[in-house]
């Protein structure tokens, strides 16, 4: 029996499939700079993937989607013209493809105060 996947992978296969889902196939380094939201592409603002793994270190990112390659939820496909290899969700995969994740909302806190104005007596 095969765990189940972390919110991390969920969350690289829905990258995947909503950038799918917009026309586009995603190389790793995409995938990656999608969810750290450093994509500069038109189009990536509109997934709702975009920014949603400010901190993942590009080497955990990668490392993720060669255990989803490794375990058949992801396939890679070889692009002769861009010469580069190209993510697409296998089945297995698009079973585990989580909804939209949810935007938190900051909570607006307390300004710090670091001075006052002095009053003269």
């Amino acid at each position: 029996m095969e765990k189940s996947l972390n919110a991390r992978k969920k969350k690289i296969l829905g990258a995947i499939a909503s950038a799918r889902d917009l026309g586009y196939d995603l190389t790793q380094d995409g995938v990656v700079a999608l969810l750290q939201g450093e994509l500069s592409a038109p189009w990536a603002k509109e997934s709702p993937f975009y920014g949603c793994l400010v901190s993942l270190p590009s080497k955990q990112g990668k490392n993720a989607i060669r255990y989803l390659v490794q375990r058949n939820y992801l396939a890679q496909r070889y692009d002769f013209d861009l010469s580069v290899y190209l993510l697409e969700l296998t089945h297995k995969g698009e079973e585990e493809v989580p909804s939209a994740p949810k935007k938190r909302e900051r909570k607006k806190t307390s300004e710090k105060v670091y001075f006052r104005e002095r009053k003269e007596k």
